[in-house]
C-alpha cells in the first residue's frame, strides 16, 4: 500500500518503496500445497472411503487456506518505505501499526541473507539505532545489499547538507574566525544524476501523471538491481 503524501514532511521527497517478497507467505503456503497433496493422495487411494474423511480433508485445506490468506492480506498491506528523511515500515487494514527510523539516529547498518535468501534475493536489513530502540531488523526485503546502499547514501546526504549548514561557535562564547580564504578547487567533471537522483525524477513523472505507479515501481526495481 503506497505510503499516502499528505505523511511526508515538507522538503521530503520519497525515494524508494518495497513490499516484502513472498516468501514472507512461508508457512502457511507450505500448509495449502501439503493439505492440497494429502487430500488429492486420499481420494485416488481410497475411493471408497466414508465421506467424513472427505470432509476431513476438505476441513484441513480451509483452515491452512484461511491461514495463507491472512498472511497474503498482511503481505500485501505491508510495505517498507525510504525518503530522504526516514525508513518507514506500515501494516495492517482495520488497525495499523509501523516502526519509523530517522536516518540521523541510525548508527550502524548491514543485511543479512541466508543460502535461500540469496537465491531468491532476498534478507533482512539490520538497523542499530542509538537510544532505547537498539537494533531493528526489516524481513524479507528485495535486495537488501542495494537498499543498504540506497539508505547509506542518504544518510551521506544528509550529514553533508548539515555540515553545510554553517559553522558552530566554540566553547565559552568565542566568536568564530573565519579561515583565510583560498582558492577554489577545480570543478569535478560532470557526472550523470546518482539513483537516489532519478529515483526522485521517477516519484515526479508519477505526481505529474506521466507514469503509472506500476511503471515507477517496474522502474525502481530496474535501478535497485544496478546498484
Amino acid at each position: 500500500m503506497p505510503l499516502p503524501r499528505k505523511l511526508l514532511t515538507e522538503g521530503e521527497t520519497v525515494i524508494v518503496e518495497l513490499r516484502p517478497t513472498w516468501l514472507v507467505l512461508g508457512w502457511p503456503l507450505v500448509a495449502v500445497i501439503g493439505a492440497a497433496v494429502l487430500a488429492i493422495v486420499v481420494v485416488v487411494s481410497f475411493p471408497s472411503a466414508p465421506s467424513a474423511v472427505g470432509y476431513l480433508m476438505l476441513a484441513i485445506l480451509l483452515v491452512a487456506a484461511g491461514w495463507l490468506a491472512v498472511r497474503a492480506l498482511r503481505w500485501h498491506t505491508t510495505s517498507i518505505v525510504l525518503t530522504n528523511r526516514r525508513i518507514l515500515e506500515r501494516r495492517g487494514v482495520l488497525s495499523r501499526t509501523g516502526v519509523e527510523i530517522r536516518l540521523d539516529r541510525i548508527n550502524e547498518l548491514s543485511y543479512r541473507q541466508t543460502l535461500l535468501e540469496r537465491i531468491v534475493r532476498t534478507g533482512s536489513l539490520v538497523l542499530e539505532v542509538g537510544g532505547e530502540t537498539g537494533v531493528v531488523l526489516f524481513n524479507h526485503l528485495p535486495q537488501p545489499a542495494a537498499v543498504q546502499s540506497l539508505v547509506t547514501e542518504q544518510i551521506d546526504a544528509q550529514r553533508l547538507v548539515g555540515w553545510r549548514g554553517g559553522p558552530v561557535a566554540p566553547a565559552g562564547g568565542a566568536p568564530y574566525q573565519a579561515p583565510v580564504p583560498t582558492a577554489p578547487p577545480p570543478p569535478p567533471p560532470p557526472q550523470g544524476p546518482t539513483v537516489a537522483e532519478r529515483l526522485v525524477q521517477l516519484d515526479d513523472l508519477r505526481q505529474r501523471g506521466i507514469l503509472s505507479e506500476s511503471e515507477v515501481q517496474a522502474k525502481k526495481l530496474e535501478l535497485l538491481r544496478e546498484l
